[in-house]
């Protein structure tokens, strides 16, 4: 019997074979963008590394796996079926691409939020959003696709978010050509409220409301790449829901209908076609530190930050440390271990004072008393005099502030030249919220979470500040307790070095004697 794809001439084995061998040039080129720019962070060195957009290995390896699955395809023609090529992921794949290349301040792509289906409910669900831009403050959902719908047997109508599913080349990935298909009808049959858009859609907005940033709601962005119209009653009935609908045209004829009509037979050399037949790639100018920046997330930067900033313990040693005010009078051997040169390295590249100094400068600076304790009993230890100088300039003095920072050295005057007076750190009550409270012994906190960062995180969050902290690792773990709904502004880490600087000299000093005695 014959099938349909023997009598639609758009499904013969010619042109599915001139369409698989497009889609298998399309990854290569997709493929080569994606590494050269990871391998440009890797020459600018680590600090273009720890900046660079997260999850653009993940997107590498997604398509690689697309790649190859092409790659096979193309050298044994006669396995190729129309789901093969209607459904690939390769046009999906370099719409996410395009855009993390074009939206700005792209933080994340495919990025995994944790949310409660049920209000308060303990059951924990995941949803993936293709692009975090705007610092976090925008989630975007690419739909790269055409919108009137396939037959169900060449794409798989269920839409599955799981992470493991999403890696694999061969699974929906939510944007495949049925994606506004239920039950055998297409969207211009009727708009049931469970067509998996929809579904899709609300699970966005709940998941954006349960992981707002510097407590406000990201926007969430759906984005139709493609030749193909969008229905205006899709576009309004998302609208309706509170999803920001953008349309963007002809996405370098990405379409898998089209890919087959591209090329002639002398174009297709071995299962590809020829570079000047499909190469209308923009080229890429990540030729330096400047540009390998345009896809890499600057921490430092968040919009919305709050009025009142709350100062962390890693955040006032990084005010007062010599690393940050006098880097070029510390001899480089005296940083003798791979974090110390790693902080000199990036203070050398880019200054942390400066854009602290910037934040700062507008904003009710903030300590807990918590914050306050642990800050000096660590100066006491490991500041240097100058360290500790600045620190008694830092903090403004005060009920809670006086006695504490009587514990420390009166400190020299050298420091007087490049102190933080002029920033100064009023020192409050400990005052957590409730939510952090409960967070002490939680399941799955257990070894994380002490008490000093329910006190100091938890009183940020009920005064609604912003957080400054090195501690980038906090938000890493609140987030997947279900608390990722901070203000939170993370910077490199400083470490206090005086005193060990001050060791090296000596022991310089005193090989040196030994030396020109003998």
């Amino acid at each position: 019997m014959l099938t349909s794809q023997n009598h639609d001439p758009q499904f013969t084995h010619d042109v599915l074979f001139r369409q698989a061998c497009a889609l298998h040039a399309r990854s290569q080129s997709l493929l080569a963008d994606i590494d050269e720019i990871i391998a440009q962070a890797d020459t600018v060195g680590a600090t273009a590394r720890s900046t660079l957009v997260g999850g653009l290995h993940k997107l590498r390896s997604v398509t690689r796996a697309e790649n190859k699955f092409l790659e096979k395809l193309v050298s044994t023609p006669s396995s190729i079926r129309a789901a093969h090529t209607s459904c690939s992921n390769i046009p999906y794949l370099s719409a996410v691409f395009r855009l993390v290349r074009t939206e700005p301040s792209v933080t994340h792509v495919f990025h995994t939020f944790n949310y409660a289906h049920e209000p308060g409910g303990a059951r924990r669900e995941s949803i993936r959003v293709d692009i975090v831009a705007q610092k976090g403050q925008q989630w975007i959902k690419v739909k790269a696709s055409a919108l009137k719908g396939f037959q169900n047997d060449l794409c798989d109508e269920e839409e599955e978010e799981s992470e493991e599913e999403e890696n694999s080349p061969r699974s929906s990935n939510g944007d495949s050509k049925n994606t506004l298909e239920a039950n055998g009808r297409t969207v211009l049959d009727g708009f049931s409220p469970t067509l998996p858009i929809y579904q899709q859609a609300k699970r966005l907005l709940m998941a954006a409301e349960q992981n707002s940033l510097h407590y406000q709601t990201p926007t969430v962005v759906m984005k139709f790449v493609g030749k193909e119209e969008v229905d205006m009653r899709i576009q309004d009935t998302l609208r309706s829901m509170g999803i920001l609908v953008e349309i963007h045209g002809d996405n370098a004829n990405l379409n898998p209908k089209e890919l087959g009509k591209t090329y002639d037979d002398s174009e297709v050399r071995n299962g590809q076609p020829s570079d000047a037949s499909f190469t209308n790639r923009e080229p890429l100018s990540f030729n330096n530190e400047a540009s390998v920046s345009r896809l890499q997330t600057d921490a430092t930067l968040h919009p919305g930050i709050a009025d009142t900033l709350n100062l962390d313990v890693t955040t006032l040693i990084a005010l007062v440390t010599d690393i940050a005010h006098r880097l070029d009078t510390i001899p480089v051997a005296a940083l003798d271990i791979p974090s110390l040169q790693l902080q000199a390295s990036q203070e050398s590249k880019r200054p942390l004072l400066p854009t602290l100094r910037d934040m700062f400068q507008t904003r009710c600076l903030v300590t807990t008393s918590t914050a306050l304790r642990k800050f000096v009993d660590i100066l006491k230890v490991l500041g240097g005099p100058t360290e500790q100088l600045r620190a008694k300039n830092l903090i403004i003095p005060g009920e809670l502030a006086t006695d504490v920072m009587a514990e420390l050295g009166y400190g020299s005057k050298a420091a007087a030249e490049d102190d933080a007076s002029d920033l100064g750190v009023h020192v409050i009550e400990d005052n957590a919220s409730e939510r952090f409270i409960h967070l002490v012994g939680a399941r799955g906190t257990t070894g994380k979470i002490h008490k000093h960062h329910v006190a100091v995180f938890g009183t940020g969050d009920r005064l609604r500040a912003t957080t400054v902290t090195a501690n980038a690792w906090v938000e890493r773990t609140l987030m997947d307790t279900g608390l990722g709904e901070l203000s939170l502004w993370i910077h490199e880490p400083r470490s206090l070095v005086e005193l060990r600087v001050q060791k090296y000299r000596e022991t310089e000093c005193g090989e040196a004697t030994e030396l020109n005695a003998t």
